[in-house]
């Protein structure tokens, strides 16, 4: 899965699987809705002008 144009790679093997059910998955997209923040993503740069997501994947 890819993401920002392409250049960050959202699942590299390492990360773990999503594991939001669909009352979660709705509830991060009303947090979206009405502005506010989401949890903190780490990145990592993998290329000139590549990165992927070292850590954002969040256990409930």
């Amino acid at each position: 899965m890819k993401g920002y144009g392409g250049k960050l790679d959202i699942r590299p093997p390492y990360q773990r699987e999503f594991i939001y059910d669909e009352p979660k998955q709705r509830s991060v997209m009303n947090t979206i809705l009405k502005g506010f923040p989401l949890n903190v993503m780490y990145w990592v740069k993998t290329g000139e002008d590549t990165f992927e997501v070292l850590d954002g994947s969040k256990e409930f």
